[in-house]
């Protein structure tokens, strides 16, 4: 928080523009079944790798969250944006982020939650995306089927097994203090959701109808879609906090497909473009929306997908895939002034199949970097070594702030 403050009550005006590109999941660590590479290290980026080459970029590594904390994807972006996901102000449920995007109206009371259509046997969670399924058959089954007394309940898929839960003009009072039912790994049972705070008749009364709506979902969906429940987690109101443009002066794009992404930039006072999955879209949206902004977030998913999935090669594929890309985005932007950023939001390796508490390797172009580096290639080793150094998330704001000119001179 404190940091934020600072960078804030500095800000200075300045035409220079930022571009932070979030590879979801971009760090991964050495397999055996590959000459103990890691993603990076095996794919052949020779784009990327001339980029690090310049003098004008500089390597490190940041901890999205904390050193040895395994970071969620919201708390990740989050800390990239400059908020400190450590600051309790920002623990932000996942549900309000994904619901952001669906242009719902989500009025005071209301209680928005994540959900992932699962496969279920026995009460045991087999896979907890049931194959990437098209959650929409699913949520339309529990949209006529699942009731509450004294609640609008409603389901909404977005995309791929992902959906959202919306508790709308509760009777009475509800709370998003609550545990999640989502176990967050398999051959587990879907979970009992409790109260977090005590003497709450609030969320008592909120875990109690989420628990009655988890019995009645696996029910209503063992007639029709045998062998599949739903998880639920990130139970959430709308939050109250101040956008990137009050805080640092600057108009806002952001590139983004997927739903929890787009929320939370809209959150944070975004103009998001309209969701495509293809990169070279992407790096056109860029284009066409260069001169309306001074601050840009493009994101790019599949690295993470495929590492949640173990699929060592698919990652390495779609880093490849972003290399190729890469000198059409460098295109659009102008070296001799903008800042250039690639990261990720946390590292997925493929070997664990699930998010790490490994650093993340950044990069940073800047015409206004002193030319320290030598580094060779757009690795974990290199980025290990670079000048950079080691730094937090949160921190990475203030990086890209101050070689965009975009900070006053502090003093005494």
């Amino acid at each position: 928080m404190l940091e934020q403050q600072l960078l804030s009550q500095y800000r200075k005006q300045s035409d220079n523009r930022i571009l932070l590109i979030i590879v979801d999941g971009l760090g991964g660590l050495g397999h055996p079944n590959f000459d103990n590479k890691s993603e990076l290290e095996y794919a052949a980026l020779p784009h990327l790798d001339a980029f690090v080459q310049r003098k004008e970029t500089v390597l490190g590594n940041q901890y999205p969250v904390a050193r040895g904390i395994i970071p969620g994807s919201a708390a990740g972006h989050f800390a990239l944006f400059g908020y400190d996901p450590l600051d309790e102000q920002n623990h932000i449920g996942r549900g309000i982020l994904e619901a952001i995007d669906l242009d719902i109206p989500i009025e005071k009371g209301d209680i928005v939650a994540r959900l992932n259509v699962a496969s279920v046997k026995d009460g045991i969670v087999t896979d907890r995306r049931a194959g990437r399924i098209d959650a929409g058959p699913l949520v339309d089954c529990l949209n006529r089927e699942v009731t509450v007394d004294g609640i609008r309940v409603k389901f909404v898929s977005t995309r791929e097994h992902r959906g959202v839960l919306f508790l709308k003009k509760p009777s009475k009072q509800l709370s998003p203090d609550i545990t999640d039912t989502d176990p967050g790994e398999e051959g587990k049972p879907i979970l009992t959701s409790t109260a977090t705070v005590s003497d709450s008749s609030a969320a008592e009364r909120t875990a109690a109808i989420i628990n009655q709506i988890t019995a009645q979902a696996s029910q209503v969906l063992d007639k029709t879609f045998p062998g599949h429940g739903i998880l639920l987690r990130g139970f959430s109101s709308r939050p109250d906090l101040p956008t990137l443009s009050e805080l640092h002066g600057m108009d806002c794009v952001a590139i983004a497909d997927y739903p929890l992404y787009r929320g939370i930039a809209k959150l944070l006072g975004m103009t998001a473009c309209d969701p495509l999955s293809n990169l070279r879209d992407k790096v056109s949206q860029l284009r066409q929306a260069y001169d309306t902004g001074t601050f840009f977030f493009m994101h790019y998913k599949t690295p993470d997908s495929k590492g949640e999935d173990k699929d060592f090669l698919g990652k390495v594929q779609s880093l490849e895939a972003f290399d190729q890309v890469f000198p059409d985005i460098l295109d659009v932007m102008d070296l001799s002034r903008d800042v250039i950023v690639v990261t990720g939001d946390h590292s997925t390796p493929a070997l664990l199949g699930k998010h790490s508490h490994h650093s993340v390797p950044v990069a940073i172009f800047s015409s206004v970097n002193r030319g320290y580096d030598r580094s060779e290639k757009f690795t974990e080793q290199e980025c290990l070594n670079g000048s950079l150094g080691r730094i937090m998330g949160k921190e990475l704001m203030g990086c890209m702030l101050a070689r965009a000119g975009k900070l006053k001179k502090f003093d005494l």
